[in-house]
């Protein structure tokens, strides 16, 4: 279960944001944006950006800031992981830069995974999901 600041009709494509895969989103999807000079938190914690329950997430699991140069940075906050790519596992405290289109997993690698984001980075040259242009 996830929920958090986002609305589910949240449609602001331009902004960066995650998209929730797991637990499956409502119909509508769900994405949560991320805001430039804000922290978001996830974790279990009632005042985290994104709040997850689930038996290997940590009440502080990871935080996602804007970097000085401009890029987002994730922090595994955890003791039971912070994965990108499925694959790649963070070091606890460990900063990773983000890309379009990473797949952020939390408390377990591949299909352990209790909850998984996509981040996403519009202005980071891909296209806007559905084709975009006009």
């Amino acid at each position: 279960f996830v929920s958090g600041l986002s609305q589910p009709l949240w449609s602001d494509m331009r902004l960066p944001h995650l998209e929730q895969l797991q637990p499956p989103p409502p119909p509508t999807g769900r994405r949560l944006p991320l805001l430039d000079g804000t922290p978001f938190r996830i974790g279990r914690n009632a005042d985290s950006e994104a709040v997850v329950h689930g038996e290997f997430i940590s009440r502080d699991h990871a935080s996602l800031r804007k970097s000085d140069s401009g890029g987002w940075v994730l922090r595994d906050l955890s003791r039971n992981g912070v994965f990108i790519a499925g694959s790649l596992r963070l070091k606890p405290n460990q900063d990773h830069t983000l890309t379009d289109g990473d797949e952020i997993r939390l408390g377990g690698p591949g299909a352990d995974a209790e909850a998984i984001f996509r981040f996403v980075h519009p202005s980071s040259g891909s296209p806007p999901p559905g084709g975009g242009g006009g």
